[in-house]
C-alpha cells in the first residue's frame, strides 16, 4: 500500500484476505487488517494510509458496515480522502469479481461515491440499528428507544437546576449499555462529576475518597467499564475526537459528553470572536464529530447563550 500512497493511486480497504487477493488479481492496490470485522483497528494501520485515497468496500452485512463506518471515522484527517462503498452484486468484492466485475468496475466506485445522492440512497442511511438507553424511560420513548450513533443532544437550562447531574446520569446509563463514554469536564472540576458517579452507584458522598479504600475497591469493580474522563491536555474538539478514537475498540460506539458548551467555547474563543460566534463555531465542530458516528452530548446554560439538540 505504501507504493500506492506515494504514487497517488487509490487503495482499496477490504474486510478479508480473500477480497484483497481478488482485487490484486485485477491489478489494483488493496489491503486489509487481520482478524476480520471483529478485530480492532489500531493507530498503526491508519498511519500506513496517511495521505492515501482510500476506498473502503464494506461487506454487505451489519458487522461489515459497522466496521467500515468506524474505520472511515478513524481515517478522517489522516487519509487524503475516504469513502465507503458496497459492491452492487454479492456480499463482498470477491463475490462481485466472481460475478464478472472488472478492474474498470472497481475504479468507478470512487467516482460513484462522490456522485449526488438520491432519495433512496439517503433512506438507506437512516439508522435502524441498536439504540442505547439513557436510563430515563420517558426520554427513551421520545428518542424512539434511546440514543444512537450520530446523535447530538444538548441539556439546556438555567444555572443550578441539575444539568450536569443529568448528563452524568446519562453517561452512567450509556456505559452500562455498552457505549465507550468519555466525559469532557471543562466547567466544574472532574472530581465533582466523579462524586456524582459514585453516588449513582449507591455510595455515600462522604465515603468517596481515599480514606475509604473498601468503597474505592467496590467502585473499581463496578465502574470497570464505566464512563471515563478526557485528560486536561485535551483542549479542542479535534483533540477530543482523536483521543476517543484511540481509546475505543473498533467494534464499540463511543460518546463524548461535554460539560459545558459555554466553558469550552470561552476557553477556545479567538480574540475577535464574540461569545455567540465562539459558541456557534463549537456547535459546528460537535456537529461534524457526530456525523462521524459518535454520540455527542453537552450541557448549556441558557443564561449564557443556548443551543439546540440535533437528531441525525
Amino acid at each position: 500500500a505504501s507504493d500506492a500512497v506515494k504514487a497517488g493511486r487509490v487503495v482499496y480497504l477490504l474486510e478479508g484476505e480473500k477480497d484483497v487477493l481478488a482485487l490484486v488479481g485485477l491489478g489494483l492496490d488493496a489491503t486489509t487488517a487481520p482478524g476480520g470485522a471483529a478485530a480492532p483497528w489500531i493507530e498503526a494501520y491508519s498511519e500506513t494510509l496517511r495521505g492515501a485515497r482510500v476506498v473502503i468496500i464494506a461487506d454487505k452485512d451489519k458487522p461489515g458496515r459497522n466496521r467500515a463506518a468506524k474505520i472511515a471515522a478513524l481515517l478522517h484527517g489522516v487519509a487524503a480522502s475516504v469513502c465507503v462503498v458496497e459492491v452492487p452484486k454479492g456480499k463482498d468484492a470477491a463475490d462481485w469479481i466472481a460475478a464478472g466485475a472488472t478492474r474498470e468496475d472497481f475504479e468507478k466506485l470512487e467516482t460513484l461515491a462522490e456522485a449526488p445522492l438520491s432519495v433512496i440512497e439517503l433512506l438507506r442511511r437512516v439508522y435502524i440499528g441498536v439504540r442505547f438507553s439513557t436510563g430515563l424511560a420517558i426520554l427513551n420513548v421520545l428518542l424512539k428507544g434511546g440514543l444512537a450513533p450520530g446523535f447530538l443532544f444538548v441539556i439546556g437550562g438555567e444555572p443550578w437546576i441539575g444539568k450536569t447531574t443529568l448528563l452524568v446520569q446519562i453517561a452512567y446509563a450509556l456505559a452500562a449499555a455498552g457505549v465507550a463514554v468519555f466525559i469532557w469536564a471543562t466547567d466544574e472540576p472532574p472530581e465533582g462529576l466523579a462524586l456524582r458517579l459514585g453516588q449513582l452507584h449507591g455510595e455515600e458522598q462522604s465515603e468517596l475518597n481515599s480514606a475509604h479504600p473498601a468503597v474505592l475497591e467496590r467502585l473499581t469493580q463496578a465502574l470497570a467499564n464505566g464512563p471515563r474522563f478526557l485528560p486536561e491536555s485535551v483542549q479542542t474538539v479535534a483533540e477530543a475526537e482523536a483521543f476517543v478514537k484511540r481509546h475505543t475498540p473498533v467494534d464499540k460506539v463511543a460518546a463524548i459528553l461535554l460539560d459545558s458548551l459555554q466553558s469550552q467555547s470561552e476557553r477556545t474563543a479567538g480574540e475577535t470572536d464574540s461569545p455567540r460566534a465562539a459558541l456557534s463555531k463549537l456547535m459546528g465542530e460537535l456537529n461534524e464529530a457526530k456525523k462521524r458516528g459518535l454520540i455527542v452530548g453537552a450541557t448549556s446554560e441558557l443564561a449564557r447563550g443556548g443551543a439546540a439538540s440535533q437528531d441525525p
